[in-house]
């Protein structure tokens, strides 16, 4: 590809320096398309809107992130950043599907969120036959797929993964990522209720439970003090599990009482709480900008102009929701998003904006100018969605009970609600507050609700490749104070008091804050906590409880030095030791094996691919007739499409993976992405085992061909001869002390 010309204009309207161009990168390499200009990109992302393009170049508002990257792009992805599938079924099918589901997404762009908590733990039975290895190896499952499958080729996946407080391996879960080779694609939060936390509040010590599932139950306990400890301890020590706050997050919106839509978890931010399949576009509104008279006495919000611009961005967006219609991956996202029409307008820069008042973050004049510009937005955003409803007609699932919702009552007035009873709404979720990690970037303003991380910072990004590169910053708003007194330069000891960062913050104000942010926020907030190194367990304890208490819908907590991070003081990043997982690069052509498969009356055959000896690849096929076991080669024709050849036979247009019918087609995936990722056989060989209980079935085929290639292994169950260790080679398991043996299932 020809490198991309240099765009002067883009340069100057982000306000770049010379060697300071990290906003400049951003709109280069992630949402400028080709060698588009800057009135050619502001064309086509507005959708021809001339308001909104008028909006953008003023940087008073801005889309999100895919949007700005596939708007008016043809064969691109969706404009949408936030999906949900909710929670993952019980059955292997159903744990396959949701597999395929995330990578079908990722491929659009889109990131996901799913909850664990309907898995059946480790020990429990599958069909009475098996002991299930619980909810561990699915978490790699899709960890590795998330590795595995680039959004468009333009970045990684991103996933969100949740577990209820009161699932019997939460306590793996909580602390799984303690080992930074584990997990470490995905972000992980709790799910946790109003009775756990009541619980702990009360200093109950044991809980008897009970895990239904299949016609069956597993009972076990739970110490509600001791593992909300592990939780804080985790939390402190690896910035993760995040905690979601159940009751609020599932109810504190205008959904509350409309039957059929039920939240289950949130998109991987967390800014988006969303029923299974759910999706959500979003923007953000730049607070700063909207500031008149900055750094005066008299400094003040702009809210005409405000609620001028809320009504186009509305619109707008409702407009986007139409457009992307048919660029989601999957039949029920499109159905979601035509039923329910979400939308999600955030907020950027209120950092710059208290700034610019005068005001200091985290002090009282913060919050109440934090509530005033909030609920203006909120109340706005709702109406407008009122009157677009006037034209446009309402959202096929709206419900004259979302004015009866504690959120609609928290944030309307009489007459809003007599309106709305005239009008209906338009959209059915509204406000949504992301990190704007790039965006905000891009425009060198505070990320999100975020205080500034330091006034004097060095930023680390890492390319697709892996590069890192390092930018050291100061704030935008720190060169137009000068600007406003006349200064070229400034010691950062020498800037006014309420030039604060979040280690300035104590996390009182910080939650404070937040939690008149969620009061106004009909969806969710992606926020982190910045807490100084050696922040104890007791102070996570005491914060997590203030912000349970506040009405928070979550929390995340980083604890200085507790991970890799992207933002250091000096430059001195963290490297750590983490492994990536990355495939073995696939020559064009490797050597293959076939084998012949018979299932209830049906010829099916298995070509195995080997690089270096070891499994690389698997291929479903039904042959024009039987053929017997033998070798071969597998050639790469193009992307995605192979060629098997032997002295027996030559198969043709091979799909990776040649989807016989969905099961064998999503088993086929499931084992070459795992291959390809040198995940054991043997662990590769159970997982599939268990998509199907019967002996007569290709998983269990295809399972018995992995186990020709399995390590010895010993299992868990004793010998049932003489109690000895029992031996899995081959596909046949022996004693270790005996003669007992079985092959076969």
């Amino acid at each position: 590809m020809d490198k991309k010309l240099f765009s002067k204009e883009a340069y100057e309207w982000l306000g770049c320096s010379p060697g300071y161009d990290l906003q400049y990168q951003i709109w280069d390499g992630k949402y400028r398309f080709g060698n588009e200009d800057l009135s050619q990109w502001f064309q086509r992302v507005s959708g021809g809107n001339m308001k909104i393009a008028d909006l953008i170049q003023q940087r008073k508002f801005i889309f999100g992130g895919r949007t700005l990257a596939n708007r008016g792009i043809q064969n691109s992805g969706s404009f949408s950043n936030c999906y949900s599938i909710g929670y993952v079924g019980d059955t292997l099918p159903e744990i396959l599907k949701a597999n395929t589901d995330i990578a079908l997404t990722f491929c659009a762009h889109g990131g996901q969120g799913l909850s664990l908590s309907n898995i059946r733990p480790a020990g429990s039975l599958i069909k009475g036959k098996y002991t299930t290895d619980g909810i561990v190896p699915f978490m790699r499952m899709f960890n590795t797929t998330t590795e595995t499958i680039s959004q468009g080729g333009s970045r990684k996946g991103a996933l969100m993964m949740s577990l209820s407080v009161w699932h019997p391996e939460i306590e793996t879960f909580i602390s799984i990522k303690s080992d930074k080779n584990e997990i470490n694609k995905a972000n992980l939060s709790v799910e946790i209720d109003d009775n756990f936390m009541k619980a702990v509040e009360k200093g109950v010590t044991n809980i008897n439970c009970v895990f239904e599932y299949e016609n069956d139950e597993f009972r076990y306990s739970v110490n509600p003090v001791e593992l909300f400890h592990k939780i804080c301890q985790n939390a402190r020590d690896h910035a993760e599990p995040g905690i979601l706050f159940t009751n609020r997050l599932r109810n504190y919106n205008l959904m509350e009482k409309v039957e059929g839509y039920q939240i289950e978890t949130t998109n991987p931010c967390g800014e988006q709480p969303l029923p299974k399949h759910g999706a959500c576009n979003l923007c953000s509104i730049n607070l700063s900008e909207y500031v008149l008279n900055p750094f005066t006495s008299e400094a003040c919000i702009d809210f005409d102009s405000l609620s001028e611009d809320i009504g186009h961005i509305v619109t707008s967006m409702d407009d986007i929701v139409s457009e992307n219609m048919m660029r989601h991956a999957l039949p029920e996202q499109r159905m979601m998003a035509e039923r329910y029409r979400n939308i999600g307008i955030g907020i950027m820069g209120l950092a710059d904006m208290f700034v610019k008042l005068g005001v200091r973050y985290g002090d009282d004049k913060s919050l109440r100018w934090t509530e005033l510009v909030m609920s203006f937005i909120t109340r706005e955003a709702i109406l407008s969605s009122a009157a677009l409803a006037n034209s446009r007609g309402t959202f096929p699932g709206y419900d004259p009970l979302m004015l009866e919702s504690e959120f609609a009552k928290t944030v309307l007035t009489e007459g809003d609600i007599h309106y709305i009873r005239n009008c209906g709404l338009r959209n059915s979720t509204f406000i949504s507050v992301a990190p704007t990690g790039s965006v905000g970037t891009m425009f060198n303003i505070g990320t999100g609700v975020e205080p500034f991380f330091r006034l004097e910072y060095v930023r680390t990004t890492k390319s697709l490749g892996g590069k890192e590169k390092e930018h050291r910053e100061r704030p935008r708003i720190i060169q137009e104070y000068l600007k406003h007194i006349g200064k070229e330069d400034i010691d950062i000891m020498d800037l006014p008091e309420y030039f604060v960062s979040s280690d300035m913050i104590d996390y009182h104000q910080r939650i404070k804050l937040q939690a008149i942010l969620q009061k106004y926020t009909d969806t969710g907030i992606s926020s982190t906590i910045n807490l100084p190194k050696g922040t104890s367990v007791e102070t996570i304890y005491e914060l997590y409880m203030l912000a349970w208490k506040e009405g928070l819908k979550g929390v995340t907590v980083y604890v200085d030095g507790s991970r890799d991070g992207i933002l250091t003081e000096n430059g001195n990043t963290p490297k750590g030791k983490r492994t990536k997982v990355h495939a073995k690069p696939r020559p064009k052509k490797i050597d293959a094996e076939y084998y012949p498969v018979r299932v209830k009356g049906e010829n099916f055959g298995v070509i195995m691919g080997y690089l270096d000896d070891e499994p690389y690849e698997i291929f479903a096929i039904r042959p024009d007739k039987v053929y017997p076991q033998h070798f071969g080669t597998v050639t790469k024709v193009k992307k995605r499409v192979y060629k098997f050849e032997s002295d027996k036979m030559v198969v043709d247009n091979m799909v990776d993976p040649n989807t016989v019918s969905d099961s064998e087609g999503n088993t086929s995936l499931l084992v070459s992405a795992m291959l390809r990722h040198e995940m054991p056989v043997e662990f590769i060989a159970d997982v599939v085992r268990k998509t199907s209980d019967s002996i007569v079935s290709y998983s269990s085929s295809l399972a018995k061909i992995l186990d020709k290639h399995a390590k010895p292994r010993v299992l868990k169950n004793k010998c049932p001869d003489c109690g000895g260790d029992l031996i899995r080679e081959g596909g046949c398991t022996h004693c270790s002390m005996c003669e007992y043996a079985k092959c076969g299932d």
